[in-house]
């Protein structure tokens, strides 16, 4: 039977990030020892970018923030119109894969314009952002036939990457537990995708899932929502846990659907006390967590993801995810991320590029 072409690039994921990572220690690493010097040099750092290029820079906030290093995450299109005056002294990431998305291509010229220093992070040389920005690091990754998928988990390892590095901890232990990432990702997808095909009452009845996390594992909770909505045509919203309980917690019933991510070791009792918490009003939860960090013996129901270094937890824990908006995909009979209203790469502000 022939693979739909988001199925292969799910599977090709775990080759991407060795790819990626032979990139960064190699023909990479001068460019990315580069924009380490200009982000430990920085008084402020600002992060932006779009969709799932703006999800990955959120761990990277976190991980610069561990090291006293002010930095701030930034929708590129709340930038362009309304908050370009925090780039005003700062060092400013912004994160593209394709390089070309119309946010960036506005906001480029006006950076330079006021001499602010950007660092372009995309994964094609020869997009505009690779031409324009005043230093560009390319992610390496192999490129998706459509939904971001391979590039996502690719540009949040690149990114962590730099974190590390402005931190100066960018040795070999980085590059086995890179090595051991990619073979841990192979080895859940290969236990994940046969499991999957049991998941599917537990989106019987649903017409919304709230996707719940905390900390760097919100970056999961964001890119999980546009998965479900790009890639399945169907509703999900991605709340902070702690918000979700002041006010939001009020439609959990029956018909109730969440995944709520427990990969944070410093909240993961809290987060699943939430989950708990869902389960008890009568709602179908779903708990994301690395394999031997949870008991099992609570009564929750788990979606587990290998066990990795913390900071490496977001890159492992989208694997559930993307596996089951493809499933929900197929059970609903839409072609998985087969794009019916625009293109991949959004070209303009005003008026959509139609599929035709």
């Amino acid at each position: 039977m022939k693979t739909h072409r988001l199925l292969e690039d799910i599977l090709h994921q775990p080759e991407s990030l060795r790819r990626m990572a032979d990139y960064q220690f190699g023909e990479g690493r001068a460019a990315l020892n580069r924009a380490a010097d200009l982000l430990r040099g920085a008084p402020r750092v600002i992060l932006s970018g779009m969709g799932s290029s703006l999800c990955a820079c959120i761990p990277l906030e976190h991980y610069l923030g561990s090291h006293g290093i002010q930095a701030t995450t930034i929708d590129t299109g709340e930038l362009l119109h309304f908050r370009q005056s925090a780039c005003h002294g700062a060092v400013t990431v912004l994160v593209s894969q394709s390089g070309d998305t119309i946010e960036t291509a506005k906001l480029l010229p006006l950076l330079k314009a006021q001499g602010a220093t950007v660092i372009g992070v995309t994964n094609k040389p020869e997009g505009r952002l690779a031409r324009e920005a005043d230093h560009t690091m390319l992610i390496g990754s192999q490129p998706d036939k459509g939904v971001a998928l391979q590039t996502y988990v690719c540009t949040l390892a690149t990114l962590l990457l730099l974190g590390a590095a402005v931190g100066n901890e960018l040795g070999e232990q980085w590059r086995r537990d890179l090595d051991d990432l990619a073979e841990a990702f192979s080895s859940a997808l290969e236990r994940i995708l046969p499991e999957s095909e049991e998941w599917r009452p537990f989106f019987e009845r649903a017409s919304l899932i709230y996707l719940l996390a905390r900390g760097p594992s919100f970056a999961s909770a964001l890119e999980a929502s546009i998965l479900f909505n790009e890639v399945t045509k169907f509703p999900a919203v991605a709340k902070t846990a702690g918000s979700f309980r002041h006010g939001h917690i009020e439609v959990a019933d029956p018909d109730f659907r969440g995944v709520v991510f427990a990969s944070q070791e410093c909240t993961r009792e809290i987060d699943l006390g939430l989950a708990r918490d869902l389960a008890s009003f009568g709602g179908q939860v779903r708990v994301v967590a690395p394999a031997g960090k949870v008991s099992g013996n609570d009564h929750l129901s788990y979606w587990l993801t290998p066990s990795t270094p913390e900071i490496l937890a977001p890159v492992l824990e989208i694997i559930p995810l993307q596996v089951a908006s493809y499933q929900l995909a197929c059970w609903r009979n839409v072609p998985p991320g087969e794009f019916r209203n625009v293109g991949p790469v959004i070209l303009t502000e005003d008026q959509f590029n139609r599929v035709r």
